[in-house]
């Protein structure tokens, strides 16, 4: 099926304090092969009458074949209110491949209309929510041209509208984002109200193979008035052989900043597993899961909640790449320090982790942290330790982990970092250093062993040791794990 002239479905215009016309639905769906549009689908809603009228909402549109093509312009917009009047939502746009890809070859728009009112509380023209967009392949997914399913602006005493969703599925293949991502929320009216603005739209791309971003993306809370709230959109990315980002994402708010979740996959299958942010992150927080490595080598970043690392790797590219005012939490995955410094707020340990120290005069420093609940019985390993195994600090060319200035850790609290010596690999408790706040290991093991074995018994394998000394020791814990230190309780 291929449609190379334009198809306009605008709803009509209206009159008084009527609503503008609804634009009307659009469906192209072929059972096999190519849709292909070469030409502009327009189901905009009018705009709405002078006296007050709502602008109308858009219409959907739908396209669904086994191949998609777009060569030309998707509109879906809401019309803009008139006198008091509000906008009208965008149309929600679908496009599915049910077996290959869908290429895009120009824009997709769903923004909702502006409002209208007047420079006060008497005027209430909220802006319209933009319109949902959907994007299904069956294998590459590629967006070489602008995306927006903005909320529009509020005028008067009314309120932003909400950006629309976007989502973005390559099942077997990569999805390649070479243009402008923006799901804003509107921003509010400037009466003398407490308006809210917009809250930015949810962004969500999922790659079977590899996840590119390389320009902008924006899904910020649009601005509000007095009391007025708004909410950042949250965006997640997967890739299941990498994701990479090489430009800025702005989730910034009024009120709540949205959180960026990387979830890239495991770098031994093969694939583009070399995750990196080249542009400014301005977020709520930062979280990493799946089994990959994602390196942080921009040092641009700003917010003010955790990084969480879930699983995975993140790996630090550049000195003070995590802003200083961020809670590091490690929760089950590892922080791969390059060889810079690196400062962050507090450090949070809530699942086995590890922490591998760079190689050099480098410093990974926390502040104070004996205030937060670490979770009982989870522990962080510390890798690549040059220093010496008295309780002493490292030397001027040796790595260093520091929290806070004096003894701020407690004893649970340090029994729940240990470091591990990579020639032998031997395990050392951990001690702080007084006036400096370096942690360190100490000389003294808390279990001496005098013999540790392991022997296959059918398919399972049975271990006995026996100890000559046990000081402050409670129980037993067997972990199981490779050379990686990912270590994860033996069942």
């Amino acid at each position: 099926m291929t449609i190379s002239s334009s198809i306009a479905t605008t709803g009509g215009p209206s009159s008084g304090a009527v609503t503008g016309g609804k634009g009307g639905n659009i469906t192209l769906t072929a059972a096999s092969g190519t849709v292909t549009v070469s030409n502009t689908l327009t189901a905009d809603g009018n705009i709405g009458g002078s006296a007050g009228g709502t602008g109308g909402a858009s219409g959907a549109i739908t396209i669904s074949s086994q191949t998609v093509s777009t060569g030309s312009a998707i509109y879906a917009r809401g019309g803009a209110g008139l006198g008091s009047g509000g906008g009208g939502a965008g149309g929600a746009v679908s496009l599915t491949a049910t077996s290959t890809y869908i290429s895009m070859g120009n824009v997709i728009t769903t923004t909702g209309g502006v409002g209208a009112g007047g420079t006060n509380s008497a005027g209430f023209g909220n802006g319209g929510a933009g319109g949902a967009i959907t994007m299904t392949a069956a294998t590459y997914l590629n967006i070489p041209n602008a995306i927006n399913s903005s909320g529009g602006a509020g005028a008067g005493g009314g309120n932003g509208g909400n950006g629309g969703a976007i989502t973005g599925t390559a099942t077997s293949s990569y999805v390649n984002v070479a243009n402008i991502i923006t799901t804003d929320g509107g921003n509010s009216g400037s009466g003398i109200a407490n308006q809210s603005g917009g809250n930015g739209g949810a962004i969500t791309f999922s790659a079977g193979d590899y996840f590119a971003l390389s320009v902008a993306l924006s899904g910020i809370g649009g601005s509000s008035r007095g009391t007025g709230t708004s909410t950042a959109a949250n965006v997640s990315f997967t890739g299941t052989n990498g994701v990479a980002i090489s430009n800025s994402i702005n989730l910034s708010a009024t009120t709540t900043y949205g959180t960026l979740t990387i979830n890239d996959g495991n770098s031994t299958v093969g694939g583009n597993n070399t995750g990196y942010t080249l542009g400014t992150l301005t977020l709520g927080a930062l979280t990493k899961t799946g089994t990959g490595n994602f390196a942080l080598v921009s040092p641009n970043g700003s917010w003010s909640g955790a990084t969480t690392i879930t699983a995975g790797t993140i790996t630090t590219g550049a000195a003070n790449v995590i802003p200083d005012a961020s809670q590091l939490v490690f929760n089950g995955g590892k922080l791969h320090m390059g060889n810079y410094s690196e400062t962050v707020s507090t450090i949070k340990i809530s699942d086995y982790s590890v922490l591998d120290l760079p190689v050099g005069n480098f410093t990974l420093t926390a502040s104070a942290s004996n205030g937060i609940t670490w979770t009982n019985n989870k522990k962080l390993g510390i890798n690549n330790w040059l220093g010496g195994y008295d309780g002493t600090g490292g030397g001027g060319s040796d790595p260093k982990f520091k929290m806070g200035t004096t003894n701020d850790l407690n004893a649970s609290h340090l029994a729940a970092l240990y470091f591990r010596r990579t020639s032998n690999g031997s395990t050392y408790t951990a001690t702080q250093i007084t006036g400096t706040g370096e942690i360190v290991p100490t000389g003294t093991l808390p279990v001496k062993l005098v013999s540790f074995t392991a022997n296959k018994n059918n398919e399972e394998v049975v271990l006995q040791w026996e100890t000559a000394a046990e000081i402050n020791s409670d129980y037993f814990e067997i972990l199981r794990g490779g050379s990686d230190m990912q270590w994860a309780l033996a069942s």
